[in-house]
């Protein structure tokens, strides 16, 4: 097959979880397949590695406003009066849009990935309804899960607004594309029911095991923690878990155990997220980190303490590859494959959390155990390679439903 893949970001370096389930598909597709890439490239991004998941790349530097900056607040005000939610138009690409009109007329394609909504703006419009929309998230529901569990009575108003103009535009792509793809089975049948689309299949959440399984020999310095979270700081549902987590579930845990450390890695954290480690040394804050790998091998506990998000969380899987037991809420490991108390531990309130990741730290035998057996699970069933023959077979019977109707 011949496929053009558009992607709002690039994939190296791969830091947070969109880049790793894409470039984890990617890397199987290309192998048999001939995939066009067009991505927006944020400062750092490169294309050096293109070859391990495409044929031809084309890059665009695009650079949104950072939140928080003047630039942003005039975004904002604009964007009031553009059918186009600001969460979507901050990676709209003029160059990477003509880009992909120009591929087209000059191209003929088996299958247009539009990857994220996100991505939808710069696929020409008319061409949307021969389009696959590749649903890492179901957006419109992080938004109403964010403002539901804000404090902040404006900051809920505007997310509750955000909400619901992202759930418009988000209905509407999804009932133009010829098939959407989603990476759980819940949101696949959100997207049914909510916004009337009948095309819609889910695909596993998948992990590079090799990668993340333990070396036998010495394990790269990274310094050692009780608990450790892995996320990216600049995506709104980490923050806040993170900062419910440190203010509602760490105290407890203190109660207890008060030499209890915690690494919280992730690219680029706020203000807030680096006021917690100044306010208390047994919190680690690293920034951004060239391997996250380390890390979980030096770490007790995973932990996943998300109240928000869709999708599902690759954190989870990788924790588990690397042989690291996880305590998650249930909304963290929400559309995942697991039992509860076998390979990995749910808690979704501040009690129940600190005492699951108190009793797995002080009895070995337990943490053993559910490390162990989510490493199996995750080594039998959800290498990319499984994963990217189901995307093969949903573009390739996409491809013969179109040639059909035509």
């Amino acid at each position: 097959m011949r496929i053009l893949w558009i992607c709002p970001t690039l994939l190296h370096p791969t830091i947070n979880g969109s880049q790793i389930r894409t470039l984890g598909i990617l890397r199987h597709l290309s192998r048999k397949n001939e995939v066009h890439f067009v991505g927006t490239a944020r400062h750092g991004q490169t294309t050096e590695q293109k070859d391990e998941y495409c044929s031809l790349v084309y890059a665009f530097p695009h650079q949104p406003p950072q939140r928080g900056s003047p630039a942003f607040a005039v975004d904002a005000l604009l964007n009031l009066f553009s059918p186009t939610p600001l969460y979507v138009a901050r990676y709209a690409s003029r160059p990477a849009s003509e880009c992909v009109k120009r591929l087209l007329h000059e191209n003929t394609y088996d299958a247009v990935v539009v990857d994220f909504l996100l991505s939808v703006p710069n696929l020409p419009a008319a061409r949307l309804e021969n389009a696959i929309l590749f649903q890492h998230n179901v957006e419109a529901r992080i938004m109403g899960r964010l403002a539901a569990e804000t404090t902040s009575a404006p900051r809920r108003a505007y997310l509750s607004y955000m909400a619901r103009r992202v759930e418009q535009y988000e209905r509407h792509a999804c009932s133009r594309v010829r098939h959407v793809i989603t990476v759980s089975p819940a949101d696949s049948a959100y997207i049914a029911e909510h916004y009337g689309v009948k095309d819609v299949t889910s695909i596993a959440t998948g992990v590079n095991v090799r990668h993340f399984e333990r070396p036998d020999g010495a394990i790269p310095d990274a310094p050692p923690s009780d608990l450790v979270f892995i996320g990216s700081m600049d995506y709104l549902p980490n923050v806040q878990g993170v900062h419910w987590f440190v203010e509602r579930v760490l105290p407890l845990i203190h109660a207890s155990r008060p030499a209890a450390t915690v690494a919280l890695v992730g690219k680029y954290p706020d203000s807030t997220i680096q006021a917690l480690a100044a306010k208390d040394s047994r919190i680690h804050v690293t920034g951004t980190v060239p391997d996250v790998r380390p890390y979980l091998w030096n770490a007790g506990v995973s932990i996943v303490p998300l109240l928000a998000g869709s999708g599902t969380r690759l954190k989870i899987y990788e924790a588990m590859a690397a042989g690291v037991p996880v305590i998650s809420t249930s909304l963290g490991a929400e559309g995942l494959a697991y039992t509860d108390g076998t390979d990995i531990v749910l808690a979704s309130d501040p009690e129940a959390f600190a005492a699951a990741c108190l009793e797995l730290l002080e009895h070995r035998d337990r943490r053993d155990f559910i490390a162990s057996a989510g490493h199996t699970l995750v080594r039998s069933r959800f290498d990319w390679s499984v994963v990217a023959e189901e995307f093969q077979g949903i573009l390739e019977r996409a491809a013969q439903n179109r040639a059909h109707v035509h």
